[in-house]
């Protein structure tokens, strides 16, 4: 693994790939656990995979697996200008590959230079984020265009592009945990609701509280993530607006091993509008616990109402509180709807099939 600027250089030979990678994350969130998961199936089919990185674990573990060579950048710039530059730096003095893919619609800037210094080496981008900015949304759609391809991890997110722009939809691999351990029993103990993932207000997790204080059923609710970055203040505005209304039945835990996420919770709650897939709903239904989304955003393809989970109005803490109540009260309905979405997830997410399709729509050919 190297770091720059300036570091030493393995050999030409132990800097080739098939397809690169280039993330500007700064930690490993949800996308990148979904990378390494894709990662690690493509090096089971024989194509090696190049990362060009920010994130020092998502580096550590891409090289302690041996996935592929590895570019580590040190001093991550708090500018997106500054950051574009640096990878483009890195990319022209680093590994090669067939294929490149952005998984950071940030870096778009920098395809076209990518594709006239390079023409034979293809750019892509992994789209999955959901710009509700109009700005964004024009810069989307503007550069979108400098790519070969672009990969959506859900309908929802490909309603963002140009329909001239070559597209594939392709629902996040996501492989089995080990089973959530069950809340510590204590007497009669209420179920638990979870929302799971980054604490940031494009969550929405007012709406989880407000909707869990118009319950006549007694619940408890907890949210598990880290803080995203820029949305220090809002775990503090969140969590007094939870003591306020449900008092000790709320908390907010620290984040742990993506393994041990949804320890202790009986039903998964999304409350974004726009959530572009919705990886936790997927380690939910393998789980075996119910899953409740709103009828909008990219969570909403991963669930059949009343089949394989329940679907509420969007913003709407009336109709929320009423679904969960629906839910709660009734144990016959969430044992038969977690059977029924495990059996579809299972069948929908083998990673096997997700990277077969991801490396032919990029251009990759087994050795």
């Amino acid at each position: 693994m190297t770091g720059g600027p300036g570091p030493e250089r393995a050999d030409v030979a132990d800097r080739t790939a098939e397809v690169g990678f280039v993330s500007t994350a700064d930690r490993l969130w949800g996308a990148e656990q979904s990378l390494l998961t894709l990662v690690r199936e493509l090096k089971r089919q024989g194509v090696r995979s190049a990362l060009i990185a920010f994130s020092t674990e998502l580096a550590t573990i891409w090289s302690d697996e041996e996935l592929g060579p590895v570019v580590l950048l040190t001093g991550r710039p708090e500018g997106r200008l500054q950051r574009n530059r640096v990878m483009l730096q890195e990319w022209l003095r680093g590994p090669r590959a067939q294929s490149w893919v952005f998984f950071n619609f940030d870096l778009l800037p920098i395809a076209p230079l990518m594709q006239a210094l390079r023409p034979r080496e293809r750019v892509y981008l992994d789209l999955h984020d959901y710009l509700s900015g109009s700005r964004g949304r024009f810069l989307l759609r503007r550069l979108s265009n400098a790519c070969s391809g672009i990969i959506c991890v859900s309908e929802f997110t490909a309603e963002q592009l140009p329909a001239r722009v070559p597209r594939i939809v392709l629902y996040r691999p996501v492989q089995e945990l080990a089973p959530p351990r069950p809340a510590p029993a204590e007497g009669n103990q209420p179920p638990t609701i979870g929302v799971i993932g980054r604490l940031d207000p494009e969550k929405e997790h007012a709406l989880a509280i407000e909707a869990v204080a118009r319950m006549h059923e007694l619940v408890n609710l907890v949210f598990r993530g880290a803080v995203a970055y820029g949305s220090e203040s809002y775990r503090e505005e969140i969590e007094r607006h939870g003591r306020q209304l449900l008092a000790t039945r709320f908390a907010i835990l620290d984040p742990t091993s993506q393994d041990r996420a949804l320890d202790g919770v009986d039903i998964l709650l999304v409350c974004n509008p726009k959530e572009p897939m919705g990886r936790t709903v997927v380690e939910a239904q393998l789980a075996g616990i119910p899953v409740v989304v709103p009828d909008t955003g990219g969570a909403a393809e991963l669930v059949v109402d009343g089949q394989s989970g329940l679907i509420y109005t969007a913003g709407d803490p009336d109709d929320l509180s009423f679904v969960l109540s629906k839910l709660v009260s009734d144990d016959g309905l969430a044992t038969e709807l977690a059977g029924r979405a495990r059996a579809v997830a299972l069948e929908r997410n083998q990673p096997s099939g997700y990277a077969a399709r991801y490396r032919e729509f990029i251009g990759v050919k087994t050795p």
